[in-house]
């Protein structure tokens, strides 16, 4: 079936085009355009009315025909603060230029200051750049080109011009039974011209998509002056939904069209980043809930466990309550490694850093990766050639690919294969990772996690980094293990890349950055030290009453002399008449925090080593600490990691060395 599509649909189309010879003159003018400036008319002269701001070339009837690929942008001198930006089309055969354009508004205010509509604009996308995407069409453009000449002669003309837009241009009637269809249609969906036409758009749709289109069209028949929009889900050849836009403007009341014009563009990109948005604020929401909690539970942990603690070290071994304090401190233990996957996967929790090697971090992984897979499984590592050092927390992230693990043994039935191999890889660009988050341009190390299990279906995938998401059934999982995965990678200025397709596997890729920094032995010169107590003076200052009475009984149980203030204010008041061998404080307290009582301790008695405690810190909180490589150590902890702690401190040594130690 062919219809004609004249004048007037182009004018639908681009109600600010014009056209002019080489003289300049103009010889066509579009509705909107007249509206907007009355008394322009054909035969006027292009430059009266038009000023060339962009680009930078002459304004005249060459340049127009040497530059058919750039956007211009022209001021309308009689109409104050209406600009027009939009492409010059060259006519051969009548020896005329077609501007096709639409006024740059940034607004609904701006655009009806010039007593304009929506219906008076060209179809957009939510950054108004239809002409950017025209650009990038050179071969639709190029066609556009070829067939310019023969627009002023016929119909034919203003059909294939229309047909050049990188838009679909359709008119369908009433029951959306499709009239005419532009050529966009077979390079954008895939699907012939001749297949389309003749048949109702509700065919190829989203069965709900269907009925509110049935809806609009309803609509738009009874308000004939009504501009619609909708969004709609259309089955592509490879059986995956393509999210479109369209624009439906009713023309039933022009004998030329008789039906309804509609303009569509491919949206499923912008969509496809809008959820990944969604869900990165929806991370983060979540996050902020746990972290929330953290503070006052881990501050009730630190005390469950320390009196347990205390109790068990005076109750003899061959007692039964010896044994059923054990038992408390390790239910204290998993709660508290409950609380840090939490915030992990919130990004708050707090990091113990240290520069390795990789490769050396793997292989310390794999006898212990083994035992998670059965002998069915064929479990492989591969390591790329001199990988780069990485500054991380080797306990979270032995951990995250831990969760990979388990979740890909999980995945393969009976027998399969899991692959984990470690390369170097440079990312040229900045690029966002499956959660929508920018990875910066450089060199990054990557840790891949590829089995051969059953995959995920797109709906799975969609929500597999959902905190407490799980296809495991009820007791079996607690659905935070991709959570807390990419919560710790994510935390360390990572991203995390998924591949997956249903019955073919998956591959899930950390990327961690590089680090120009050398690796620290450390922790393996703490490793042979014993347990050391000290005379020297410490200040704890914790605004929960239990958790200083705790720490005070404990350092004070290994030699310590121990002060202890509930406030920040009173304990600077000791300062310069008291010196302190080393200050312990909390981070979140009422009133002055940790970090603003840090700098006031510096100003005062300048050099003092200091050692945060915090059950939780959010990110804001951190940045005088970073600047000043005061250590962290987060809640709960036990009597001795904390007795190591202060030791190392005092010893000029690093801290972390000894959390492996506690």
């Amino acid at each position: 079936m062919n219809h004609a599509l004249p004048a007037e649909a182009l004018g639908l189309a681009f109600p600010f085009h014009f056209a002019f010879d080489r003289n300049m003159m103009l010889v066509q003018v579009g509705p909107s355009l007249a509206h907007v400036s009355p008394s322009i008319e054909v035969g006027s002269s292009v430059p009266e009315w038009f000023t060339l701001e962009r680009p930078s070339i002459s304004f005249d009837f060459e340049s127009a025909c040497d530059h058919p690929g750039l956007v211009f942008m022209l001021a309308c001198s009689r109409a104050e603060g209406l600009v027009l930006r939009g492409q010059m089309i060259h006519d051969a055969d009548a020896d005329v230029v077609f501007f096709l354009g639409s006024p740059k508004v940034s607004n609904l205010e701006q655009l009806t200051s010039f007593g304009l509509s929506l219906s008076d604009l060209a179809p957009h996308d939510a950054l108004g750049d239809l002409l950017v995407a025209l650009q990038a069409k050179q071969i639709a453009l190029a066609d556009a080109q070829k067939i310019a000449g023969k627009l002023v002669k016929s119909e034919a003309r203003f059909r294939e011009l229309i047909g050049a837009s990188t838009d679909i241009v359709a008119i369908i009637d009433a029951d959306s039974v499709v009239k005419y269809v532009s050529p966009a249609i077979e390079s954008i969906l895939g699907i012939s011209r001749g297949e389309i036409i003749g048949n109702s758009l509700v065919e190829y749709i989203n069965e709900e998509d269907g009925l509110k289109l049935n809806w609009t069209l309803s609509q738009l028949v009874e308000e004939p002056l009504r501009l619609q929009r909708q969004q709609f889900r259309w089955r592509s050849r490879r059986n995956t939904w393509v999210t479109l836009e369209a624009v439906f403007r009713n023309a039933f009341g022009n004998p030329h069209i008789a039906g309804i014009v509609v303009n569509v563009r491919d949206v499923s990109q912008r969509e496809e980043l809008t959820q990944q948005l969604l869900q990165s604020r929806k991370l983060d929401v979540l996050g902020q809930l746990a972290g929330g909690i953290a503070h006052d539970f881990n501050n009730l942990l630190f005390v469950i466990n320390s009196y347990a603690e205390f109790l068990r070290e005076d109750t003899p071994v061959s007692h039964p309550h010896h044994a059923d304090l054990g038992e408390i401190i390790k239910a204290a233990e998993q709660a508290a490694s409950l609380t840090t996957q939490i915030l992990l996967f919130s990004r708050k929790g707090v990091l113990a850093v240290t520069v390795v090697d990789i490769s050396v971090a793997g292989r310390d992984q794999e006898e212990i990766l083994r035992r998670l897979v059965p002998p069915e499984i064929d479990l492989r590592f591969q390591y790329g050639k001199d990988l780069d050092h990485v500054k991380v927390d080797v306990a979270q992230i032995s951990q995250a690919l831990v969760n990979l693990v388990i979740n890909a043994r999980n995945a393969i039935a009976e027998s399969g294969t899991i692959n984990i191999e470690f390369e170097n890889r440079d990312l040229p660009i900045d690029t966002a990772d499956h959660l929508g988050t920018f990875l910066s341009a450089g060199h990054y190390v990557v840790c891949s996690v590829t089995d051969t299990g059953s995959g995920m279906s797109e709906e799975v995938l969609e929500h597999a980094f959902d905190p407490f998401f799980t296809t495991k059934e009820i007791g079996q999982g607690t659905g935070l293990g991709l959570a807390t995965m990419y919560g710790v990678v994510k935390q360390h200025g990572g991203g995390v890349f998924v591949a997956s397709e249903v019955g073919r596997g998956t591959r899930v890729s950390i990327w961690l950055p590089q680090s120009s920094e050398l690796p620290t032995n450390a922790a393996i010169e703490a490793a042979s030290e014993p347990l050391r107590g000290g005379t020297e003076r410490i200040l704890v200052v914790d605004d929960a009453a239990p958790v200083l009475t705790l720490v005070e009984r404990g350092l004070g149980a290994h030699g310590y002399k121990v002060t202890a203030e509930q406030y920040a204010e009173s304990a600077l008041r000791r300062f310069p008449s008291e010196s302190f061998d080393l200050v312990i404080t909390d981070i979140l307290m009422p009133g002055m925090t940790g970090p603003e009582f840090a700098k006031e301790v510096q100003k005062r008695a300048p050099g003092t080593p200091i050692l945060f405690i915090s059950a939780y810190a959010e990110d804001k909180s951190l940045g005088p600490i970073a600047a000043k490589k005061f250590p962290i150590l987060p809640k709960p902890f036990t009597n001795s990691t904390l007795a190591r702690w202060v030791r190392q401190i005092l010893d000029g040594k690093d801290p972390f060395a000894a959390t492996e130690q506690g």
